[in-house]
């Protein structure tokens, strides 16, 4: 597959790590793809984000480049068949979580929610320096731990290096458990 024909990118969160890959030469690294973020993540970043100038402005430029192919959304919408968002604020104010469902078969994926997951998934209300909103960061990694926990669903993350289902541990918090 060539950068061209990347159709929809979706996007947890407007960190420096996560949206540099979007721009080579200045210009869109995917010509024809559509951006979707969270309509607060967007607006924190366009308008009052407190994080490091040099990134606040790269976020801005990749808003100008991407332009209309930028597509807000509210939680809980399904932005494409089987691909819904739902909040896990507080690594950043509109950082997202996307639900997959095709087949029978869901997938979580986390972005930012975990970033050290040998840690995070035992004791859910530590943070990193990274989580903007650490007391938010905290309840959301514990909500979305217990629903994949409940629910079975598959789970992955940006800083997770496994993927696999979630299931609580009986002596604290979560673990990882085969994907089958």
């Amino acid at each position: 597959m060539t950068p061209a024909e990347v159709t929809d990118i979706f996007m947890t969160h407007l960190d420096v790590d996560h949206i540099s890959g979007l721009l080579t030469g200045g210009e869109a690294t995917y010509p024809n793809a559509v951006l979707h973020i969270s309509g607060v993540e967007f607006d924190a970043w366009m308008h009052d984000m407190d994080r490091e100038p040099e990134y606040v402005a790269l976020a801005k430029r990749v808003a100008r480049v991407y332009g209309e192919r930028i597509k807000t959304f509210e939680y809980g919408d399904e932005v494409v068949p089987g691909i819904t968002p739902r909040a896990a604020r507080g690594h950043t104010f509109g950082h997202t979580r996307y639900d997959i469902d095709s087949k029978g078969v869901g997938m979580t994926i986390v972005g930012d929610l975990i970033h050290v997951a040998a840690i995070q998934m035992r004791w859910t209300d530590y943070c990193t320096i990274y989580d903007a909103h650490p007391t938010m960061a905290a309840a959301a990694r514990e909500a979305v731990l217990a629903d994949a926990a409940e629910h079975g669903r598959i789970f992955a993350g940006m800083h997770i290096k496994e993927i696999g289902r979630i299931e609580r541990d009986p002596v604290r918090g979560y673990r990882f458990v085969s994907p089958r």
